[in-house]
């Protein structure tokens, strides 16, 4: 069980306006909705979001919240809607229906507008899979962030690198039509050779997406009590940017559109938007 203790049952709800009144809302103003989920079945050694573990029994009580406050908010035009965490993925296919239709009532959000929910590989089914499907979401992120088993469990991650691959296999084949995984790099012990083999090998499994994020090593967290400790050494600033580059200029056989980068204030996060299963270098 986690250390930390869900103060009080409270449904978030962020809405992302596409206007420059940020946080103003009227109605059929166009808004993104992004619903957080901040359960998860352990806590990784990197993680600082805000998440527990061990505390399952609060996560129909937080989603009836949720629900409520759906209820309460500005009648805007929803364009997608964005289930994170956490790991969404430990709701039941039911209660997820229940978000998507919430919204679609509340929000006008359209029948044909990306709807994404999140999901770790470990402990996710074929079965699991189709009931999200079939609750209204058609895009699903997995959190994957290596390909590396020795990577794996230093970053606490529960699943292997073929428990990832047949969760991006299962969700083709029950109909999701935009698959996405997130990365890590700027990881302990990682290397370029590990990286660019994390790349190669999951573009291979044919997704529509990769999200690259520069590992940040957070206060409080087993990650940082290693580093702090000198048990894990962060690699050298030279071999994240090199990483960086080497996420950059990895493109597919399609135009130079086919990407883009951003940087905020968390860490450089690379996007590859994917085409094709082979990979090239840009000279």
């Amino acid at each position: 069980m986690s250390g930390r203790i869900l103060p009080e049952v409270v449904g978030y709800l962020e809405l992302n306006p596409k206007s420059a009144r940020l946080g103003r809302f009227g109605v059929g103003d166009e808004a993104a909705i992004y619903i957080h989920f901040p359960f998860c079945s352990h806590l990784c050694t990197y993680c600082d979001f805000d998440t527990f573990a061990g505390q399952e029994r609060w996560m129909d009580s937080y989603l009836d919240a949720v629900v409520e406050q759906i209820r309460c908010s500005p009648r805007v035009q929803a364009t997608s809607l964005y289930v994170g965490g956490g790991t969404p993925s430990l709701m039941s296919p039911a209660r997820a229906a229940q978000l998507v239709t919430s919204c679609r009532e509340r929000f006008h959000l359209a029948a044909d507008a990306e709807t994404t929910i999140e999901a770790n590989p470990s402990g996710l089914t074929g079965k699991g899979l189709e009931g999200f499907r079939q609750a209204g979401f058609n895009r699903l992120s997995l959190g994957v962030q290596s390909t590396d088993r020795r990577l794996l469990r230093l970053l606490g991650r529960r699943h292997t690198p073929e428990e990832a691959e047949a969760s991006v296999r299962a969700a083709r084949e029950v109909g999701f039509y935009n698959v996405s995984i997130d990365l890590l790099y700027g990881v302990p012990v990682q290397g370029q050779s590990v990286w660019e083999t994390t790349l190669e090998t999951t573009i291979g499994w044919g997704v529509d997406h990769l999200s690259c994020y520069a590992l940040t090593v957070e206060p409080g967290t087993p990650m940082e009590r290693g580093v702090n400790r000198g048990i894990l050494q962060m690699p050298a600033e030279e071999t994240v940017v090199e990483m960086y580059h080497t996420s950059c200029v990895t493109e597919l056989k399609t135009d130079t559109d086919s990407f883009f980068v951003k940087a905020d204030g968390v860490g450089i996060i690379v996007h590859l938007t994917v085409e094709y299963g082979d990979i090239v270098k840009r000279k």
